[in-house]
């Protein structure tokens, strides 16, 4: 078992999010500032990997979240961040100590044998309850109400039909 995040899905998060953003109507002038926010996110957290705070897949992770959320709800995913990762730290220590070693799940055995928590798990958790509160996925849900209100119910189904037959 590998504690590890992957460049690829940091990549296919940062290529994503431009058309993303233009799908959903998002102006240029923010999606420099969401740009700004990534960055300043990047640099923070690569001075945390150098610090040995958390990894660097996590650094690049974080970032790349950043650049999704923007600054709107950026305090609020930092904190949930850090309740999530206090909780998972916590049940890596108990566990650890109160669940026989011949019990305890792999994960487990990968992160008391490194002395790590996998805080990429904290910040996943902590993006997904804030992302609902920004422009883009907002906008997004918009622009797919409104499609289903142009199309009817119907030609809806008729059209995803005739994509999967």
């Amino acid at each position: 078992m590998t504690l590890r995040l992957p460049n690829t899905y940091n990549l296919f998060g940062l290529i994503m999010f431009f058309p993303i953003a233009w799908m959903a109507g998002i102006p240029f002038n923010n999606i420099l500032i969401h740009l700004l926010v990534g960055s300043g996110v990047l640099l923070v957290s690569f001075g945390a990997f150098a610090a040995g705070f958390f990894g660097g897949g996590d650094s690049k992770f974080i970032a790349v979240i950043a650049l999704w959320i923007g600054y709107d709800t950026l305090v609020e995913f930092f904190f949930l961040t850090g309740i999530f990762g206090g909780l998972l730290a916590l049940v890596v220590l108990i566990g650890g100590r109160f669940i026989p070693v011949e019990w305890q799940p792999a994960f487990f055995k990968a992160m008391s044998k490194r002395k790590v928590v996998p805080y990429g798990a904290a910040m996943a958790i902590a993006a997904l309850l804030v992302y609902q509160d920004t422009a883009i996925w907002i906008n997004l849900m918009s622009l797919i109400s409104k499609l289903l209100k142009k199309y009817s119910t119907a030609r809806y189904v008729y059209a995803l039909l005739t994509l999967f037959l």
